[in-house]
């Protein structure tokens, strides 16, 4: 039995899935059909719809390799995760990390809106906020939190990985370099030593959506359909409800309100410059 060594990490909403696609299509990668396992986070993930109940599962996803130079899996609360920080698979010295980064801001609203359109968020993204910052959280996927704030804190999080990005075993991203495919299939050719190529399509995936009206948001937060959606002919129809009711359009946000956000997060970006060594953008902090 072979074992991962290849972890997309996070963040969540930042363009993980993305990057799954992407690496599931180069030789001599193999990347788990189920994305989202989050196996090794162990028992910070409270409820996970694809998380196998044992290792024995979790390798089972590897089952059907080849000669692959890497077997990967993507699960984006391992970045957050300090459980999954500790776990052998990541501490190999033969395992590759790759994080990607994405504005902390645009990030929260990003995921308040997925909650919103999964059902699990209710009220104005303002109070949603409000109500997070004070919460007790009790892990991903808790009964209390979203972890809006505390996902963003990406300086935090990396302080784990120093010794794993000074070994050459991470690579940070960002979202606007996977949007620039001849840049970045030099940057994961160099980090994996293998060819990928820059021709190669990078769709984005998990797109922008909100609910259309206050209607559709019931429609689409209702314990039946939530139910429904678990079931083999719900996870067929959901997509369709989802289009119906969703929105692709973005209501500006007030200036003020977002400079009062990234100051939360001032200090975090000070950790990623001067400790972690990361030039970020400007506008993030």
């Amino acid at each position: 039995m072979r074992y991962p060594n290849l972890f997309v990490m996070g963040a969540a909403k930042s363009g993980t899935t993305t990057l799954h696609s992407l690496l599931s299509v180069v030789d001599d990668i193999y990347m788990s059909g189920v994305k989202e396992p989050h196996f090794l986070a162990g028992s910070d993930v409270v409820r996970a719809a694809n998380r196998p109940k044992n290792a024995s599962e979790y390798l089972a996803l590897f089952r059907n390799t080849g000669q692959e130079r890497y077997l990967g899996e993507s699960s984006a609360s391992y970045l957050w995760s300090a459980q999954a920080s500790r776990h052998t698979l990541i501490q190999n010295s033969q395992s590759k990390l790759m994080v990607i980064l994405r504005d902390p801001v645009e990030r929260m609203v990003s995921q308040y809106w997925m909650d919103v359109r999964g059902g699990i968020q209710s009220v104005p993204i303002q109070e949603a906020f409000a109500q997070d910052l004070v919460a007790t959280q009790t892990g991903w996927n808790g009964p209390s939190g979203h972890l809006y704030w505390e996902i963003s804190m990406y300086g935090h999080q990396l302080k784990r990985y120093l010794r794993a990005r000074d070994d050459g075993r991470l690579l940070i991203l960002t979202t606007q370099e996977l949007a620039q495919p001849r840049e970045l299939a030099l940057k994961l050719s160099n980090f994996l030593d293998v060819e990928v190529s820059s021709s190669l399509s990078l769709k984005q995936e998990n797109s922008f959506s909100r609910p259309r009206g206050r209607i559709a948001g019931k429609v689409l937060s209702s314990p039946r359909l939530r139910r429904l959606s678990k079931k083999p002919l719900g996870k067929q129809l959901r997509p369709l409800a989802e289009g119906l009711l969703t929105s692709s359009r973005r209501d500006a946000l007030d200036l003020q309100l977002i400079s009062q956000w990234r100051s939360h997060f001032t200090a975090d970006g000070e950790i990623l410059r001067r400790e972690i060594g990361l030039s970020v953008q400007s506008d993030w902090y």
